[in-house]
């Protein structure tokens, strides 16, 4: 489990597949925020789009939300939806790693260290020693950095494409379409991995709560 924590902290600050902002979209969530609701701004301002129509050419429409950007809440009138995307790629990268960790120790086993021997995962948590917590957080923080600088043009990692942060494996796509493609196989797999995780937890706090978890703490 620590190691999918450890490695959970650097692929979640990893940007190889994020929509990047741009000035109209920001400006735009700006000056939105002082309304009640997108319908509110249009009864202002007829000549505006509909609300479907703020958000073409995201990566992300399929057949399981309707050929739409998922957005159901239509956050995206009030926020950069550059910001939303990366936010939720982030989480779903993060919740992928934490459901393989939360498995792992109780199906294959725990790694060889003396300080964790259980195979719960949340009494796993408390067992990790906080020089570890602190290693840990302090390697997420170099990672946040290294995005920040590299959002403003101050850093790329060496051997790395100029235009994506993060991407040791080289699995991003060159091709846009193909790049559309990976970017929208990510978030189902990340969605997915985020309920999947919730149902562990709510298992794990309330038994036999979610059907066919089984012995599984």
């Amino acid at each position: 489990m620590l190691f999918s924590v450890c490695v959970g902290v650097v692929v979640a600050s990893a940007g190889a597949f994020v929509v990047p902002s741009s000035p109209a979209s920001s400006q735009s969530s700006t000056s939105l925020k002082a309304f009640e609701s997108y319908d509110d701004v249009r009864k202002v301002l007829p000549s505006l789009p509909p609300y479907d129509e703020l958000l073409p050419g995201m990566p992300g429409k399929s057949i399981e939300v309707g050929g739409k950007v998922f957005d159901p809440l239509e956050l995206a009138q009030w926020r950069d939806i550059g910001t939303l995307r990366e936010s939720e790629l982030k989480h779903g990268r993060v919740a992928m790693l934490a459901w393989v960790g939360w498995l792992f120790p109780q199906t294959i086993g725990t790694f060889p260290v003396d300080y964790v021997k259980t195979t719960d995962p949340v009494e796993a948590i408390a067992a990790v020693p906080m020089n570890v917590w602190a290693q840990l957080l302090v390697l997420g923080g170099v990672f946040e950095c290294a995005r920040y600088n590299w959002d403003n043009g101050l850093f790329v990692f060496p051997f790395e494409d100029p235009e994506v942060f993060f991407d040791p494996a080289k699995v991003c796509p060159k091709d846009q379409k193909d790049f559309d493609v990976m970017m929208t196989k990510e978030l189902k797999n990340g969605r997915m991995a985020m309920i999947a995780w919730t149902g562990l937890v709510v298992h794990h706090f309330i038994p036999d709560a979610v059907p066919l978890l089984g012995s599984l703490k």
